[in-house]
């Protein structure tokens, strides 16, 4: 008894007929090339396609990537903004969007800083600032990577005036307690 398959061969349906007195050798052997063929012709058109569509466009995925980024900024979910603007950067270093995510992953610091007031997002932010201008020192978003810069200052000069004012105060509680622990003391 033999084995019969379709082939999609010269854009046709064939019926492909295995001889069973092939050796099994033989028999895979035409098999895997019929295999081959078959897939060879299915995949061609949807390259075509694909290629005729600009589906394979090499500045498309990192531009979706971005879109996807931005999103997160606006909804304000940072942190996934920043991985998101970070895959960019990562994988597509020399496209468009590269420039343009490394911007936006200063802008996602400086939102994070501004929010939670802590230092570690302002450090983050600073050190990305570093990297754009290393990286694009005439770039596109050259201004608006110093408009944030000016940004994380006023975020440190406010975080900076918090914990003076809050040793101060500190300071004056302590101050007061001892001067009545003092008085209590010697009486």
């Amino acid at each position: 008894m033999g084995v019969s398959f379709y082939v999609i061969l010269d854009y046709k349906f064939d019926i492909a007929y295995i001889d069973p007195e092939f050796s099994s050798q033989e028999t895979t052997l035409m098999f895997r090339t019929l295999i081959r063929k078959t897939i060879l012709f299915l995949t061609l058109p949807v390259i075509a396609v694909a290629v005729n569509f600009d589906i394979l466009d090499a500045q498309t995925c990192p531009d979706d990537i971005l879109t996807n980024g931005k999103y997160f900024f606006k909804e304000s979910r940072f942190q996934d903004a920043i991985a998101t603007f970070k895959s960019v950067t990562l994988m597509f270093p020399e496209s468009n969007a590269a420039e343009e995510s490394l911007y936006m992953i200063v802008a996602s610091y400086r939102e994070l800083a501004d929010r939670q007031k802590t230092p570690q997002w302002l450090s983050r932010a600073r050190e990305n600032i570093r990297i754009y201008k290393r990286k694009y020192p005439e770039g596109r978003f050259a201004e608006n990577v110093d408009a944030e810069s000016k940004g994380v200052e006023q975020i440190e000069a406010q975080l900076t005036g918090a914990s003076k004012g809050m040793f101060i105060t500190l300071t004056s509680v302590a101050v007061v307690s001892v001067v009545v622990l003092g008085l209590f003391a010697g009486r």
